[in-house]
């Protein structure tokens, strides 16, 4: 059963999660400084009350949500596993305290990326 589950498990399947997560930085980022890009044509986006703030939120959320679930997906070892560890328990604690000090999104979009490519760095 192990040797079975291996063997389904190659490449292609990693580089597709591979392709989320660069996908989903992207879109995270467009989503964390400029909402309006993706968002801007439809009636709901410009009707409903704040529902810019919760998109750019989301933006910097995505980190947690997605973009580093993806890469823990591929099933890493060793170093990059410690390193994806990290990022998913530093993640949330970026975007939870990072508003105290900044309400500027993208800074804590950004400061969500360091931390991932910090701990790539580190480990």
């Amino acid at each position: 059963l192990a040797i079975e589950r291996r063997s389904v498990f190659r490449g292609w399947l990693k580089n597709v999660f591979l392709f989320q997560a660069l996908l989903s930085a992207v879109l995270s980022y467009v989503m964390a400084t400029s909402p309006a890009t993706l968002f801007g044509r439809f009636d709901w986006y410009n009707n409903v009350a704040n529902m810019d703030t919760s998109i750019t939120v989301l933006g910097f959320w995505w980190w947690w949500l997605f973009i580093v679930p993806s890469l823990r997906s591929r099933r890493p070892t060793g170093l990059e596993k410690r390193a994806l560890d990290v990022a998913f328990l530093g993640t949330p604690i970026v975007s939870l305290l990072s508003p105290v000090v900044t309400k500027d999104t993208g800074v804590i979009w950004w400061v969500n990326f360091a931390l991932v490519a910090g701990a790539y760095g580190y480990f």
